[in-house]
Order: C-alpha cells, then sequence, then structure tokens
C-alpha cells in the first residue's frame, strides 16, 4: 500500500481547510482567550470530542 496522491492528498487537504476554515469562523466569535476557555463549559459534547480531535 503506498500514498496516493490524489486520494489520500486530497483528503489531508480537505481537512486542514476545513480546520483553517472553523477557525477563522470561530476568530471572530471568540475576542479573548478566557471566552474561548470559558466557551468549553458550554460545548455540546459531539463538538468538544471534534476539538480535541483536531488538537
Amino acid at each position: 500500500m503506498h500514498f496516493s496522491w490524489l486520494i489520500d492528498g486530497g483528503i489531508a487537504g480537505l481537512y486542514l481547510l476545513a480546520t483553517m476554515i472553523a477557525g477563522i469562523v470561530m476568530r471572530k466569535c471568540v475576542g479573548k482567550v478566557e471566552h474561548f476557555l470559558m466557551a468549553g463549559r458550554e460545548m455540546d459534547l459531539y463538538l468538544g470530542i471534534a476539538s480535541l480531535a483536531t488538537v
């Protein structure tokens, strides 16, 4: 099994693009680090798991 640039590279590229877009969108909503830390308390379970998986 080897790395296919078309399939594997495309999947990795889409993942990086999606996480960058999510970060840019969330940056507009979060003004300070304190706000980001407090938002973790109100986060939905699936969103919390997704944010931990991207770290």
